[in-house]
């Protein structure tokens, strides 16, 4: 619990800066169509809701000592689009569209300013500097590229070849 609030906060910061009253859920919602991740449930631990409608949904994965998140953030909800993804979701258009929200319903930011508000506040919190890549991790992410992820071991069965 305390990773998600810890890895969502640029995120939180970003709507608050761009008008969007964003938090955590603060109660669970039953899914209305699996597996989608913006039709599943809707969980305080890691789902953001805006005026009560699903804004950014989140995950982790943990191995060792280390976490990945990604997650994922609305700015224009397409609710007809999410559900053509499916043959059979079970689920109208107006109901996702009820527990869906994007940024563009709740301010007038562009598009491409959310973007560069969260990139801001994401820059902020992890006190980052841009800069390029070297010679070095070129090559290297070029190896890893190579020896894992254009391998069918790991694309198509799971298997990291690199292990």
């Amino acid at each position: 619990m305390e990773t998600y609030e810890l890895l969502c906060q640029p995120l939180l910061d970003a709507c608050s800066v761009m008008g969007v009253p964003a938090d955590f859920a603060s109660e669970t919602a039953p899914a209305l169509h699996e597996p989608a991740c913006y039709l599943r449930d809707i969980h305080p631990a890691h789902d953001v809701i805006c005026n009560g409608d699903k804004l950014s949904g989140n995950a982790q994965y943990r191995r060792r000592d280390s976490i990945i998140q990604h997650g994922s953030l609305t700015y224009h909800a397409t609710p007809e689009r999410t559900l053509n993804c499916f043959v059979d979701p079970g689920v109208s258009t107006e109901r996702v569209h009820e527990r869906i929200t994007g940024i563009d319903e709740h301010s007038d930011v562009s598009r491409t300013d959310a973007v560069q508000m969260l990139e801001s506040t994401l820059k902020t919190w992890a006190n980052a500097t841009e800069d390029g890549w070297t010679d070095e991790e070129r090559a290297r992410a070029r190896e890893i590229a190579d020896e894992k992820f254009e391998r069918s071991a790991w694309n198509r069965d799971g298997d990291d070849p690199m292990t």
